[in-house]
């Protein structure tokens, strides 16, 4: 009869090399989802900087047409209300009937 010759794996040491290919699996599945999320926290990092850009920029935009504003309503309020006659100019605030009631009636 043959002499014994090499013998495979026993049980034990089938299980002990499919238990080392699941950790495997699963440390590639944990490094994919790792990397998945870092992505992820990447874009909603990037969104989150483009809104709060945005944001500054309307309230910088918000801030100019205040300043804007400010400046024609002070520039109105520090002009002289009287035309060279002496007679009262009319306002800008004025409806445009009020405005040309008064026009009519300093030409006439």
């Amino acid at each position: 009869m043959c002499g014994g010759g090499p013998k495979g794996p026993t049980a034990a040491e089938l299980t002990e090399q499919a238990k080392a290919n699941k950790e495997l699996v699963e440390a590639d599945t944990a490094k994919i989802e790792a990397e998945r999320q870092a992505e992820k926290d990447k874009e909603a990092a990037k969104v989150m900087a483009d809104n709060k850009a945005m944001a500054e920029a309307d309230q910088k935009r918000k801030q100019r047409q205040q300043t804007l504003l400010g400046g024609i309503l002070s520039d109105e309020e520090d002009d002289d209300d009287t035309l060279p006659d002496g007679t009262a100019a009319p306002s800008a605030t004025k409806s445009r009937k009020k405005s040309k009631t008064i026009l009519q009636s300093l030409g006439e």
